[in-house]
């Protein structure tokens, strides 16, 4: 009989401990979500930064294409196919969150506060040049662009809903902005 009750107390000590560990859980888990879900309004900051991150990401683009088109170093070459490859998806991305939440994109409010932006003048300059020209032009604008989105990820702040995109960008363009610069030194 003895071991009758020593089975049901560990059963019972089992359960308890199994309903403890699951409470525990749930509080952690509560504890650490944020009012950001996919549930509540984007911030003001979240906004600024997916309406100001697609037009910047959008000239990246048109710099990347344009590069595909007049570059004839390969490491150039890839480099633009690279960033054609990341920035797309990424746009495609913010416009479903802001669409999500039933923001239409303005980015014209925006672009004289985009870091990193080229003008239309170095735009036109780079459509212009050829050869190594172009090649120095191209990896010396892409930098300043790229420490411009940098620059617009402090936006992202401590956003779990923006979070990991804010930290690829951050990652993606920090290597690629060393790369370029290798680059560059190589061009002289």
């Amino acid at each position: 009989m003895a071991s009758i009750s020593s089975k049901r107390l560990r059963t019972i000590f089992a359960v308890v401990i199994t309903l403890f560990s699951i409470a525990v859980f749930a509080l952690v888990v509560g504890k650490d979500s944020k009012p950001t879900d996919s549930t509540t309004a984007l911030t003001s900051s979240e906004i600024d930064f997916l309406t100001m991150m697609i037009p910047h990401h959008q000239q990246a683009i048109e710099m990347s294409e344009l590069a595909l088109t007049k570059s004839n170093d390969d490491e150039v070459i890839k480099l633009a196919e690279q960033i054609r490859d990341a920035q797309g998806p990424e746009i495609e991305q913010m416009r479903s969150l802001l669409k999500e939440f039933g923001i239409q994109e303005d980015p014209s409010s925006h672009m004289a506060h985009m870091h990193g932006m080229l003008s239309e003048a170095e735009l036109s300059e780079l459509a212009e040049a050829t050869g190594i020209e172009f090649d120095r032009l191209f990896l010396s604008g892409m930098i300043k662009h790229h420490e411009g989105a940098i620059d617009m990820v402090a936006l992202v702040g401590e956003s779990a809903r923006l979070s990991s995109l804010g930290e690829a960008i951050f990652t993606a363009q920090n290597e690629e902005i060393s790369k370029m610069q290798e680059m560059l030194a190589r061009k002289g």
